[in-house]
């Protein structure tokens, strides 16, 4: 009789009895199983639990407390036989069971492989779990949730809400009952699918909601756009705000004039090579317009920059070509040169390239003859080039020279209302060349 209720004692707490005989020796009874430690305030009596004929092997096979796959479960728990027992029920229900004795070990394990649910104990040494939990949801962001359902000892239906507080998902006080174990397990993984296809199902209508209004967008660019024949591939990049729309109206309308040099000024990434295109096109047939012609200034040395922009006759160079070579400028006739990274430029080739916008006339290096020229200049900078004739380092002279036509392109953090609708404008672009 002794036995059969230690038996029930032992299972109610998820404990195991084993037996191991030996002929003429006799048998030995062992027995694990987690107890609750108890105060002296608390008492002993409200402690001890009520028997309960449950037998705990049979409630683990049955279906009502499963969650019908096979998990990957985070442990954590410094007791070893509390470990040991909650890691037997979880492994005999065939999931599969890492542990770890810290909240420390627990963040490395969970960084390393991540788990479809931890158990939490709250109380640990080196770093306890609400410490841990805290941290795994700050690495976690707003990229996933992990279940974390809280081990203790201590907690009451009351102590629930602060424990979600920390990022937990739900408790289960000690000593573990199988019953509750299963049930909570259940709940709070379901709960998880639920909130994820919740989530995905937010994801696809303000994904379809930003469709919808890129959409609406893209047909008033489109309208926009259509009184204007040009023809022009860079122009399907988009256009999703009114400051980038006001930049390309003024491109336009500099389309026309060849009478002045411009300037685009803009951060790296603003797109001055696109609105410099606008006004290399503007509205014509793209098949009748001369050529656009680039020269990067940041990429040649000040010895180089002139034989690059107005060429060279024959014998001018030692190792050059034994013809000459023409420069960009004429190879831009009736065109467009377009100066990308002006602000780079010497201060001495910053002159030659002032007396070239003032006379519409050069010489080849090592060349007597002089060359008239159509080409309209088109520059780009990402230097504040007022800053820079400030500090001496861009000429005064040229800088009027080039205000006259000024372009100032704003960083995209400042058109924040274009991110989005690029973004998807992107992915719609990428997913298209894809198939």
């Amino acid at each position: 009789m002794g036995l059969a209720i230690s038996k029930q004692l032992i299972n109610m707490m998820n404990g195991e009895i084993s037996v191991e005989s030996v002929l003429g020796a006799g048998s030995t009874f062992s027995f694990s199983a987690i107890f609750r430690q108890i105060t002296a305030e608390q008492g002993f009596v409200e402690n001890v639990p009520k028997l309960r004929t449950t037998d705990c092997s049979a409630l683990l096979d049955k279906n009502d407390y499963v969650t019908g796959k096979s998990l990957q479960i985070l442990v954590v728990e410094d007791d070893p036989v509390n470990l040991s027992v909650l890691t037997r029920l979880l492994e005999r229900k065939g999931h599969t069971v890492e542990s770890a004795t810290n909240g420390s070990e627990a963040l490395v394990s969970h960084g390393q492989n991540l788990h479809d649910v931890i158990f939490m104990d709250i109380q640990m040494p080196v770093m306890d779990g609400i410490e841990a939990t805290v941290r795994i949801r700050d690495r976690e962001g707003l990229s996933g949730h992990t279940p974390i359902i809280a081990l203790t000892a201590y907690a009451l239906p009351r102590d629930r809400e602060k424990l979600l507080s920390y990022g937990m998902d739900e408790y289960i006080s000690k000593p573990i009952q199988a019953e509750e174990l299963f049930l909570k397990l259940e709940r709070v993984v379901a709960e998880c699918h639920t909130n994820t296809v919740r989530k995905q199902q937010r994801s696809r209508r303000d994904l379809q909601e930003t469709y919808d209004q890129l959409g609406e967008r893209s047909v008033q660019f489109n309208l926009y756009h259509s009184k204007r024949q040009h023809a022009m591939d860079t122009l399907s990049m988009g256009i999703f705000s009114e400051k980038l729309e006001e930049i390309v109206n003024q491109a336009y309308k500099y389309a026309t004039i060849r009478s002045f040099p411009i300037v685009i000024q803009g951060e790296t990434g603003t797109g001055k090579e696109f609105i410099a295109k606008i006004i290399h096109y503007g509205e014509s047939d793209r098949a009748k317009v001369g050529p656009f012609i680039d020269l990067n200034c940041a990429a040649i040395n000040s010895n180089l920059f002139e034989s690059e922009l107005f060429g060279y006759e024959a014998g001018a160079y030692t190792g050059g070509s034994p013809k000459g070579k023409k420069g960009k400028l004429d190879l831009a006739q009736g065109g467009t040169l377009f100066l990308d990274e002006l602000g780079e430029l010497s201060l001495e080739s910053q002159g030659k390239l002032l007396r070239v916008l003032q006379e519409k006339e050069f010489y080849r290096v090592g060349g007597l003859k002089k060359i008239s020229t159509n080409a309209r200049i088109v520059a780009a900078t990402n230097m504040n080039l007022e800053q820079a004739m400030n500090e001496g380092r861009f000429r005064k002279d040229l800088y009027y020279r080039l205000k006259i036509g000024m372009i100032v392109i704003p960083p995209l953090r400042e058109r924040k209302e274009e991110i989005l609708p690029l973004a998807i404008k992107f992915l719609m672009d990428f997913a298209q060349k894809e198939g």
